[in-house]
């Protein structure tokens, strides 16, 4: 869960990075106003005028402290336009944080379950200044008690990175011109600085580096930025499929049991086993499920890419201001060779098979031996109870046998158990 966090703090952070400019007011202190009921009320705009300028105060508030304000400006934006591209690019893109509402007052129950956590809980607290933002995560019930409840969290999360990445699958050719906000333009600022930096060469001499700030505060989004959103978006729902689909019921029990205490990967099993829900596919493997389709896109992705890497890696490497003024600006470089030979199109075709449901060979050691595997059963067709494989483990604490030798349908010919001897030998 605290990676999740961090992931969804970071995706904030990058798109307010990506603003635009709306009416506002600054007074002698230097404080901008913005009012989003004075535009909501101006009779002289048309409603598409209203979203327009709606969207940009929402773009303005999208910032690590108050994107939950540029939510709620959002909606008044997509009610006076439900078409706004722009509005509905934010709205996408703030999913992900708005799961965030009451986090801090959700998971006190579990900060509480042991004298070490709680007291970092309090030190954490403490030490948040108060803002709309500490308010805004404070807004919720105690209601994360067990693992489950913790599960059901991750849950919220990963639908917004979904309603994301779906915004940005829909809308592969939108265009937008997005200008930075207050807290992004202090990089800009850094950034243009450099970019007109004046040197002395020599005594008496000086260059002037070619200095153009007209789009200095402007950020570009195109196909190719649309993309790479989506691919890493995508990215995170896998990593958080992945983590997330078995029911984690009786691990925390199990931690504070055996806290500081050095016991094997045998015992830990059998004291998970002890939870009748623990290693239970959750949400009938939706999520996995959904994995399937999200490596066919990045393969359609990847395709597009390479067909246009003259325009999105002019230099033949990522390098500062490839494409400057988009998102992306170093470029978006694909090698269609790799270092040991290996073709880029050979890779995504076996990928391809792979997620089609076939049969493919895969090295599993250095020394080039190869089986047969049906990647797409981890997906489509996922072990119901983890339990039921009843690990076996041998003398060095490593599995060397399970209950279904196909493990899954992962290994058609059967042959789990002899790849997990093999690989679980003492000294491995």
């Amino acid at each position: 869960m605290k990676t999740v966090l961090k992931s969804s703090i970071a995706l904030v952070c990058v798109g307010a990075m990506s603003a635009c400019t709306p009416p506002h007011s600054k007074n002698e202190s230097g404080v901008t106003t913005l009012n989003s009921t004075g535009i909501v009320a101006d009779k002289s705009l048309t409603p598409k005028q209203k979203a327009e300028k709606l969207a940009s105060a929402g773009e303005q508030l999208a910032t690590p402290t108050g994107f939950m304000y540029a939510d709620t400006v959002l909606d008044q934006a997509l009610s006076q336009d439900p078409d706004n591209k722009k509005a509905q690019f934010y709205k996408a893109f703030l999913a992900q944080p708005m799961a965030l509402q009451g986090i801090l007052a959700r998971i006190k129950p579990l900060a509480n379950l042991k004298p070490e956590t709680k007291k970092q809980y309090e030190e954490a607290i403490s030490g948040l200044p108060n803002s709309g933002l500490k308010t805004f995560l404070f807004d919720g019930q105690e209601d994360i008690k067990t693992e489950k409840d913790a599960q059901a969290f991750v849950d919220e999360i990963y639908q917004g990175q979904e309603k994301f990445r779906q915004f940005l699958k829909a809308n592969k050719d939108l265009e937008l011109t997005l200008n930075l906000n207050d807290w992004a333009i202090q990089g800009s600022v850094k950034k243009a600085m450099d970019d007109c930096a004046v040197n002395q060469v020599q005594t008496g001499v000086y260059e002037i580096k070619k200095c153009d700030l007209t789009h200095a505060l402007e950020v570009k989004l195109n196909r190719a930025d649309i993309e790479a959103l989506q691919q890493i978006t995508a990215g995170l729902q896998i990593y958080t499929a992945m983590l997330n689909s078995y029911d984690a019921s009786g691990t925390i029990a199990v931690s504070e049991k055996y806290h500081g205490v050095r016991a094997s990967n045998k015992v830990i099993w059998k004291e998970l086993s002890k939870s009748s829900e623990f290693g239970k596919l959750r949400n009938s493997g939706s999520a996995l499920k959904a994995v399937v389709g999200m490596g066919i896109d990045a393969i359609a992705g990847v395709r597009w890419a390479v067909q246009l890497q003259k325009q999105l890696c002019p230099n033949g490497v990522d390098q500062p201001k490839a494409r400057a003024g988009f998102l992306f600006e170093n470029g978006i470089c694909i090698r269609e060779q790799n270092a040991d030979g290996s073709k880029l199109e050979d890779i995504l075709k076996t990928v391809e098979l792979a997620l089609s449901g076939q049969t493919i060979e895969v090295a599993i050691d250095e020394q080039g031996n190869k089986v047969q595997m049906r990647p797409v059963s981890i997906f489509e067709s996922p072990i119901k109870d983890l339990k039921d494989l009843r690990p076996a483990f041998n003398a060095c604490d490593n599995v060397q046998a399970v209950s279904d030798d196909t493990l899954g349908g992962l290994f058609p010919m059967h042959n789990a158990n002899e790849i997990l001897v093999n690989s679980s030998q003492c000294g491995r």
